[in-house]
């Protein structure tokens, strides 16, 4: 793990043609990090970066992050963006994964910045010969901010699993794109997103999935599932399939909708106030990707978020703790 300036940081492997930002990203950048884990090794806990703002409204800043890891090599990253209080700007991002043969990423990203951000991401990921990559994504904060995912399976037996939550609230707009290229027979893909956007709050999810020709044999599953908890509010979604091989499992589905009605009444029937109830529905709907979050302190503050984000609805602080 190496903080590095601008002039020490490698080449951007993501084509500044058609990621315009990405380039902008590398033009700009002052420093990032590098993380180089070597072949068979296993990292015992996860490396935490941390990028906290403390710009004002006029500055634009522009980190990134590569990671590299060699065969049979195993690790867990967590990347988390925050901000002081008061804190304004436009944050542009950029992450690169390599993962070489028989590899295994887990990396989680945790979006929490000020109200008066932009915050603009993308994550350009490549998964080689039977290497796993496993990514979840959590937004929770800016004003205005858009994901972009780009992963390629490029080699025979490649696997990816993405999974994400994001929760748009009063005067918030949350995009996450996320593209997957399926360049060589069997391998495998997983999407599961889930959106609650809260009153006033609008998100947008767009999955595309491209079998290449040849890659015969693939697994390719997405999956789009979205609450809307205000009456003013908006979640658009649009799974997409593009497939040019006959020998393929292809799904996709999605759902836009409010809580369900008889699980509502279920819980008003044995005498819960319906602001509670609501919560409680609404925390185990956000529970589904939740619990996949690791490391556990990881999980329990993304837990405590939703929660505190929900008081304002009736939730008592004695049932989140419990939930928490």
């Amino acid at each position: 793990q190496t903080l590095v300036q601008n002039q020490d940081m490698p080449a951007l492997r993501v084509d500044g043609t058609r990621s315009p930002l990405a380039a902008l990203n590398a033009a700009l950048l002052r420093d990032g990090a590098v993380i180089d884990v070597a072949a068979d090794a296993r990292l015992a806990a996860p490396i935490y970066l941390l990028f906290l703002s403390r710009t004002p409204a006029n500055v634009a800043v522009q980190p990134r992050v590569l990671i590299q890891l060699g065969e049979h090599a195993e690790a867990s990253v967590v990347i988390h963006y925050a901000a002081a209080e008061g804190a304004g700007g436009w944050l542009n991002t950029v992450v690169e994964a390599e993962l070489e043969r028989a590899s295994r990423l887990n990396l989680t990203t945790l979006q929490e910045n000020a109200s008066q951000q932009t915050h603009t991401s993308l994550s350009r990921l490549v998964v080689e010969r039977d290497a796993e990559l496993t990514m979840g994504t959590v937004d929770f904060g800016s004003a205005l901010a858009r994901q972009d995912i780009h992963v390629d399976l490029a080699q025979h037996g490649a696997a990816v699993d993405l999974f994400g939550l994001f929760f748009p609230q009063a005067g918030q707009h949350m995009d996450i794109h996320t593209r997957i290229d399926h360049l060589a027979p069997e391998t495998r893909s997983s999407e599961a997103y889930r959106g609650m956007a809260g009153e006033r709050g609008r998100g947008v999810f767009n999955g595309k999935v491209v079998v290449h020709p040849d890659a015969q044999r693939i697994d390719a599953r997405q999956s789009s599932a979205n609450l809307l908890l205000g009456e003013r509010c908006e979640i658009d979604t649009k799974p997409e399939l593009e497939i040019y091989a006959d020998d393929v499992k292809c799904s996709h589905g999605a759902t836009v909708g409010e809580l369900d009605h008889d699980a509502l009444f279920y819980l008003l029937s044995r005498g819960l106030p319906e602001p509670t109830a609501r919560a409680l529905l609404t925390y185990a709907f956000a529970n589904e990707v939740v619990n996949r979050l690791t490391p556990e302190t990881l999980r329990t503050h993304v837990a405590k978020s939703i929660l505190g984000a929900m008081a304002e609805t009736g939730l008592s602080a004695e049932l989140a703790e419990v939930l928490a």
